[in-house]
């Protein structure tokens, strides 16, 4: 009946994806999200200012050299225990927070529906379905992706639930 072709396997899928990061990117995009805020920036500077030596700086003041002392006013490393503390709570919450999105995703991308094939309904996961695939719905069945499009033959009123690819559910009347 219909075959995939060439031009079909080459589109993007199906497959629902939410997350942010991966095993891989996950630190460093975390850090460059974290010092986007100024606090973080601002923060972790007046850490790093604790490691620098008294009497480092000087201000030329009529041909003489006047040293400002930096105070230090905690150890350097105590300085920066809470800039760390707060970039490592807030990886963490990012963390969990992308994983229950991975854990959607894949409980989403899982459900099965019914795509026609060599001439019958045989049942898919929702990622395996590709453009131009025929999906069979019955009454309160979830449409997998935004890959709808319906004709009205007995012009009936309808309500559709619509999951788009970023996992949000919109609802449309036909």
């Amino acid at each position: 009946m219909l075959k995939a072709t060439e031009k079909q396997k080459r589109l993007k899928g199906n497959e629902i994806v939410t997350t942010k990061y991966n095993v891989f990117n996950f630190l460093p995009k975390n850090l460059f999200e974290q010092f986007h805020r100024f606090a973080n920036v601002y923060f972790f500077f007046i850490a790093i200012l604790n490691f620098v030596p008294q009497g480092l700086f000087g201000i030329i003041r009529s041909s003489t050299v006047v040293m400002i002392k930096l105070v230090e006013a905690i150890d350097p490393w105590m300085a920066l225990g809470p800039v760390i503390f707060i970039f490592s709570v807030t990886a963490i919450k990012d963390g969990v927070e992308n994983y229950r999105r991975y854990l959607s995703d894949k409980k989403i991308n899982g459900l099965i529906c019914k795509v026609l094939q060599d001439g019958k309904f045989i049942h898919k996961k929702w990622k395996h379905i590709r453009v131009g695939d025929i999906i069979e719905l019955n009454l309160n069945d979830v449409i997998p992706g935004i890959i709808l499009n319906c004709i009205n033959y007995k012009k009936l009123l309808y309500t559709v639930s619509i999951m788009n690819k970023s996992g949000y559910f919109t609802s449309s009347i036909i």
